[in-house]
């Protein structure tokens, strides 16, 4: 049974090892190609989603930039988390 959970472990182990170093190797190809995925940007939105729904037809020929935060709910019994997820 321990030879099963440790077999298991050594798995699970090299799986994450194998994903940091895929990760790794994204970062390191990011940067040889002069971007720095560390930046901080700013995002500028022209309009809110309430107002293009509000006034649909005044933008239906424009081009509109709109943003928003995805949030991501788990419900875990009597607790309730709200994670902000960016993407």
């Amino acid at each position: 049974m321990q030879e099963n959970n440790n077999q298991e472990n050594n798995v699970e182990e090299i799986d994450i090892n194998h994903l940091m170093q895929i990760r790794r190797d994204k970062l390191t190809e990011l940067q040889e190609q002069g971007k720095n995925p560390y930046e901080i940007t700013k995002f500028n939105r022209t309009n809110t989603a309430g107002e293009i729904k509000a006034k649909y037809e005044e933008f239906e020929q424009k081009d509109v930039t709109v943003a928003r935060k995805n949030y991501c709910k788990k419900n875990n019994g009597k607790s309730f988390f709200l994670h902000n997820s960016r993407f």
